[in-house]
């Protein structure tokens, strides 16, 4: 994949090396691949119109026209760090855990945004979830939100028997959120 000729509007004073960019994806069906995915639908016409269409170009598994795939967030980040000039997508729970280096993502109002828990929730404020649960956060309109964020859920019997375990339970899902 060639370099984007806009390098120098995007990163002003910043000599970037001059070498193709080494795509990394996952290799295995993903959440983190359906997010990313869905982003880069809403963003990229070539993206779809490589994939064959908004059929084919989201989803927890794509036909990628480039790259080389590492199986989870580990390979991904392995080959990133293995490939001359290779950039790739992890989970951001994962990236902080591990401190990778990434970078700021510019948002439909033009900001550029650091992924963080507080970017990330963002578009989740306020919002009223359909009884599907099915949503796309992807591209909010949140001018200080991070654009590329998904959702995880869990499924919770609501009729817990064991007061001990349902009060560790909404412990868990208390601090996870």
């Amino acid at each position: 994949m060639e370099r984007s000729s806009v390098d120098g509007a995007l990163n002003p004073g910043i000599k970037l090396p001059d070498e193709p960019i080494a795509v990394a994806h996952r290799s295995d069906g993903s959440g983190t691949t359906a997010v990313w995915t869905d982003y880069l639908t809403k963003e990229s016409p070539s993206w779809v119109s490589k994939l064959g269409g908004k059929d084919r170009s989201v989803g927890k598994e794509v036909a990628w026209p480039v790259g080389i795939g590492g199986k989870g967030n580990e390979g991904v980040s392995g080959v990133v760090n293995q490939t001359e000039g290779a950039i790739g997508y992890v989970e951001l729970a994962y990236a902080l855990a591990q401190d990778l280096t990434y970078g700021q993502v510019k948002n439909k109002a033009g900001n550029f945004i650091q992924p963080c828990i507080a970017t990330v929730t963002k578009d989740v404020e306020g919002l009223q979830f359909p009884a599907d649960l099915r949503t796309s956060l992807t591209d909010g309109s949140d001018a200080n939100a991070y654009p590329i964020t998904g959702t995880t859920y869990a499924l919770v019997y609501q009729r817990q028997t064991d007061k001990a375990k349902a009060a560790a339970l909404a412990n868990f899902f208390s601090w996870v959120c």
